[in-house]
Formats: C-alpha cells, structure tokens, sequence
C-alpha cells in the first residue's frame, strides 16, 4: 500500500467502480430486482462525481465491518429461500486494517477504499481519516501484535473492538495501538495494554506445520461465514487467516490463490484413481487444495 500513488485518474476510478455488474435475477428482501432499485444502486456509486484526478486520502478501520460491492446495507439473494450467501458481501475489514479513501457515494454515508488485498465500499463510520505518516504505523509498524484466535474482542471504556485470527494490530512496548474515530471523523490512538496468550501473539508465529495444523483447527465446529459473515470465515479467508498468523499473505478469494501458485503447484487432474490418492496423500501438511469455487486445507 505504501507505494500507492498519491493520485488516481478519473479514467481508472471510474473502471474500478463499473467494475461490479449488478446481476438483475437477485432477490432483495423477498423480492426480484426491479429496474428502478438498480438504477438508484447505479446513481449512489456517484460516477457523476469522479473528478479527472482525485486525490488519495489516508485512513484506517476502526470497527469490524463490511465491505460491500456496492454502497449499501441491503442483501442480495440468488434464490428465495436463501439468507446465507449475501452476492454483496465481498469480505469483513478488521480494526486496524490501513485503508485508501479513493472516492464517496452520493449519499455520504459509504466510502470506496483500496485495502492491501481487495477494493470495495465500507460504511464511512467504519473508518478514521489521517495523514500518511500516521497512516504508514499500520501500514508497517515496527513492532506489531498477531491474532492467532478466531476472534478476539479488546475494549477500553465505551470503545470496542473486533478481530479475526491474522489481523495485525501496531505495538508500542506493551501497548497495543487501538484505533478510534473522533466527532469530527479523524483517527485517534487509544493505548490498551497487551495481553499476550493463545488468542494474541507478539510479531508472527513461526512458520512450522505444528503451527499451521494448530490455526486450522482453531475454526473447528466454527459456522461457515461467507464473506467474514457470521463472525466467521469462508474457505478462502480460513486458508488465508491460517497462512497469515505466520506471516504469508495470500490473496483473499480462492481463484486468487490458485493463481497465485505459492510454492509448488501439482495438477492433481493429471492423475486418476489410486494414483491421484498416492499423490494428495504425499502432499505437504498445510497444501492447499482447489477445486472450482473451493480451497481445502490439507
């Protein structure tokens, strides 16, 4: 993120925004799309309002939230009787997670971010404003805790906070650094003491099997989260939440991490049978198994 230009052509803001086709056969509140609902979601994304050049602000989360493919709270459905696959979540953004603000809705009320790995909206209370350098603490802190349980709840008077397993929070001696938005919108600092144990970690986990096979299970009878639904994960985010307790950063979506080809990659369509077997049954504890759609941790 640190080598973000600081600036970003209309042409290309604009790209990002149409990127996202809005499918008509999606059923909201219990009902089909209608042409209406989709040209007023089309107007809110504010196209009308991207300048020839915009430039880059600095923020950070501050709550667990969202982030949505289009600048609403809505939920959409591809067929009626479903109420887990929400085809707007795109993923949840932990407290913490530096952010760049590249442009508003035309309500005000969500703002399109650039996080380290995806582009999406996220409500405009979810986030602080700030500059670069204050930015640039949770961007690459010096020093920095790890959360190695699936979810960790801090708080500090009214202020509260949520995390999932590999989110990384700035440290300061024994201090973790806790985000906070002000009234006027503007990032503050709250220091809460660290409490160092199996759901916190100060700096990685070293990279050992041992340790992969021990954040795995950590989401055993855990429900399945799409989107970092449910305070939960899907498959991709567990293979990725999993990897990134140990310091690798996988890509967010499964596709993405096939494409990525971390270490060695094997073709298991090449073989059939017992072969096939032989061959998964050979692979390295803490390989990554895809299937169209899917990840699996063997």
């Amino acid at each position: 993120l640190q080598s973000y230009p600081t600036h970003i052509s209309g042409e290309k803001l604009k790209s990002y925004l149409q990127q996202y086709e809005i499918d008509s056969e999606l059923y909201v509140n219990g009902k089909l799309l209608t042409g209406s609902q989709i040209a007023a979601l089309k107007a809110d994304c504010n196209l009308s309002g991207v300048q020839e050049e915009t430039e880059v602000r600095y923020a950070v989360v501050v709550k667990r939230s969202d982030l949505r493919s289009l600048p609403t709270d809505l939920k959409a459905f591809s067929t009626l009787s479903d109420t887990e696959f929400d085809m707007w979540q795109e993923t949840a953004v932990d407290p913490a997670e530096p952010v760049l603000v590249l442009h508003y809705n035309q309500k005000h009320s969500f703002v399109y971010v650039q996080m380290r790995n995806y582009r999406g909206w996220l409500p405009v209370e979810a986030i602080a404003l700030t500059d670069r350098d204050r930015w640039l603490q949770f961007v690459c802190p010096q020093s920095f805790a790890v959360v190695t349980g699936k979810l960790l709840r801090l708080a500090d008077g009214n202020a509260k906070w949520s995390f999932q397993m590999g989110s990384r929070i700035p440290a300061e001696g024994k201090a973790l650094l806790l985000p906070v938005r002000d009234v006027r919108g503007n990032l503050k600092i709250t220091k809460v003491s660290a409490k160092y144990d199996k759901n916190l970690h100060a700096g990685y986990l070293p990279y050992t099997t041992n340790n992969l096979v021990k954040q795995a299970f950590r989401f055993l009878d855990s429900p399945y989260g799409w989107g970092g639904l449910r305070e939960s994960v899907d498959c991709s985010s567990f293979v990725a939440d999993a990897y990134r307790t140990v310091g690798i950063e996988l890509p967010r979506n499964a596709d993405e991490q096939e494409e990525a080809y971390t270490g060695t990659a094997i073709d298991l369509s090449a073989y059939e049978g017992k072969d096939k077997l032989r061959v998964v049954n050979n692979l390295p504890i803490g390989s990554a198994l895809f299937m169209p759609d899917h990840v699996m941790l063997y």
